[in-house]
């Protein structure tokens, strides 16, 4: 296979050898090291060193020599000349920064004459390194002459050969140790605080969603942990089965847990069958992957799951897309999380291939860009509770208001079972007197029939004031507007209400002009509303008391108000007038039957009508009910401008 910028020569080539100065603090040398590949394993450092050899270097073109995943061997050189001032030997440090690497054979030359040579890698148990550090670290006594010596390095490894390869000045390797450390701590911290939180909602809401996304952002602690050495450093140093094949397990276990976090998160369950059912397929390939890796151990199916995990996270993204797509708020900031996960992955991973370069920017920001993503989907499960928020608190208020109702009704229900009891039992009362023996006369008989007669039509009356209710809170009025003489309609209420007003003795004075006074209204519903307010006048006033009834037109429309004689209604009373069963101190005078129905009733036709009710009393002063409707030409100058 080919190399991307990386050019094969045809010819030997050497690079310039890097020259060590007094000023060095730190110096990478990648664009100073040449390679080969020996693919069958057949070369050894004898044959690189023997004199008149026909073995072909290539150049490196970058700062990090990069091969993915490869079943050769690979042969590097770097030569370093000495330009330093005379006195003490001086002691650096050379770093191999990839802690997963197999076997690093290497060996320090002089000519053709190899002055020093070591083996390391993470094959090994890690106690057994020269300085026990997550990377490879060697010291290198340099001479003080100036001379030129060259290094060697031969690598096998199952998972991604790179050689990022830098010489440091011991005290700067020190301190840039310790700010790298410190970032690392602080990487690690953001992860362990993200891991912490969600456990605690978990633990507060039992809702599953976290526990996947804690298990996600466990499984990629660990796959950092891994891929640094900080893992093998301290959790399983005498182990280099587990460095081995450590990596990919976690890389399978991440890809496992964000599709089954994503399923979860986006409800696929309940939104996409047809997704949810590939994702489901897509878990079991991942569970088998990490049975099969720990006996699998090649670099092909390293590569494989690799290359995989890139598929998965543009799976999840799709289906985060489509779920935003289809109007699932929740998932805008779970696809912005993603895609800044997908960017570093893919950068990483392509790296890690071979298929670009691997930069220091690539191999560091690849850490924080996966916490910064996994932040967001952090973010996205915190919108997803704030939104779910949101619609438990409309549902509870729709609960609340059913709740309400239920009660209004329970309440009527008893109210109309109270107010139905008394009537009923006084028409069972007047047929026992007519079947009973006693009575002969049909005189009597007829007038308690007249009298079964007027209960029933009370009765009639407060069946309709319940219905009429009903279908007021369901909003079924059938209102019929037209222009209608408000005086004429009142006029035939009141020929229905003389002989109730007469049995209380009570007069009724009236200030009616027929034909003057017209409005858009419902002749049935204002009926209503005036047998209304006229009832009610009669009932809460003594007998011998006026009830007056008046009609005029005052700034654009027509009032009809109706005044009583009464005891008034309070301040407190006024405030409660037209609610449904809201019964007043008043009490009805001739002990009438009252519901606390009539009112909100009224209330409710004249402002379906386009109309106002307003009640002025004092106490002990009666009290005066005014309804007003727009006029008929109020309305016509209306339309015509």
């Amino acid at each position: 296979m080919g190399y991307p910028f990386q050019e094969n020569k045809t010819i030997e080539y050497r690079a310039d050898p890097y020259v060590i100065k007094d000023s060095l603090d730190q110096e990478t040398l990648g664009k100073n090291i040449d390679f080969i590949e020996d693919k069958d394993h057949s070369l050894t450092i004898h044959d690189l060193l023997k004199e008149g050899n026909d073995i072909i270097w290539n150049q490196n073109a970058s700062s990090i020599p990069s091969f993915g995943y490869s079943n050769s061997s690979f042969w590097f050189r770097v030569s370093l000349a000495f330009d330093l001032s005379e006195g003490k030997a001086r002691q650096y440090f050379l770093e191999v920064d990839n802690p997963l690497l197999d076997t690093i054979n290497c060996y320090l030359t002089r000519g053709d004459q190899i002055s020093e040579a070591w083996t390391f890698g993470d094959h090994y148990p890690f106690h057994e390194r020269e300085i026990e550090h997550r990377d490879f670290i060697y010291p290198l006594t340099l001479p003080v002459a100036k001379d030129t010596v060259t290094l060697y390095f031969n690598i096998k490894s199952a998972s991604s050969i790179s050689l990022p390869l830098t010489i440091w000045e011991q005290k700067a390797f020190i301190e840039t140790d310790q700010d790298r450390n410190m970032m690392m701590g602080l990487y690690f911290g953001v992860l362990l605080i993200l891991i912490f939180y969600n456990l605690y909602i978990y633990f507060s809401t039992r809702d599953n969603i976290y526990l996947y996304y804690i298990l996600c952002v466990f499984s990629i602690l660990g796959l950092i942990l891994s891929l640094n050495g900080i893992g093998f450093q301290y959790f399983w140093p005498r182990s280099p089965y587990i460095q081995k094949v450590i990596a990919p397990i976690f890389v399978s276990m991440v890809s496992l847990f964000i599709v089954q976090f994503s399923r979860k998160f986006l409800s696929l369950k309940n939104r996409n069958l047809f997704l949810d059912t590939i994702a489901k397929w897509i878990i079991r390939t991942w569970i088998a992957s990490v049975i099969l890796l720990p006996i699998l151990i090649s670099s092909w199916f390293f590569s494989a799951i690799v290359a995989l995990s890139i598929l998965n996270i543009i799976f999840t993204l799709f289906i985060g897309g489509v779920s935003h797509l289809k109007g699932y708020q929740p998932a805008r900031f779970f696809v912005a999380g993603w895609l800044f996960f997908l960017f570093w992955l893919i950068l990483y991973a392509f790296a890690v291939l071979g298929v670009i370069r691997l930069t220091f920017f690539i191999s560091n920001g690849f850490f924080f860009g996966v916490t910064f993503g996994l932040a967001l989907i952090s973010i996205a499960m915190a919108d997803k509770i704030r939104i779910l928020a949101r619609k438990r608190e409309k549902v509870q208020r729709k609960v609340f208001r059913l709740l309400e109702i239920d009660r209004e009704k329970n309440q009527m229900i008893n109210v109309v079972a109270h107010d139905l009891k008394t009537p009923l039992n006084q028409i069972k009362g007047f047929i026992n007197l007519i079947q009973s023996d006693g009575i002969q006369s049909m005189e009597e008989k007829e007038g308690y029939l007249h009298q079964i007669n007027e209960v029933i039509d009370r009765l009639n009356e407060m069946v309709t004031k319940i219905l009429d209710v009903n279908s007021l809170d369901q909003s079924k009025l059938n209102i019929k507007q037209e222009p209608t003489d408000i005086a004429l309609v009142v006029e035939k209420v009141l020929k229905g209400f003389y002989p109730v007003a007469r049995r209380k003795r009570q007069a009724i004075i009236t200030d009616l002009v027929k034909g003057v006074h017209f409005a858009m209204i419902d002749k049935d519903f204002l009926f209503q509303i005036v047998e209304n307010l006229l009832s009610n006048a009669s009932k809460f006033s003594d007998p011998d008391k006026s009830i007056h009834v008046k009609i005029k037109e005052k700034e654009g429309r027509v009032r009809i108000s109706v005044k009583d004689q009464g005891p008034g209604i309070s301040q407190a009373d006024q405030k409660r007038l037209f609610i449904p069963f809201k019964k007043l101190n008043a009490k009805p005078t001739g002990d009438e039957s009252s519901s606390g129905l009539g009112l909100s009733i009224v209330k409710k036709y004249v402002e379906a009508m386009g109309g106002t009710i307003t009640c002025k009393s004092r106490d002990s002063n009666g009290a005066t009910f005014i309804v007003a409707f727009p006029s008929l030409s109020t309305l016509q100058q209306d339309d015509a401008v």
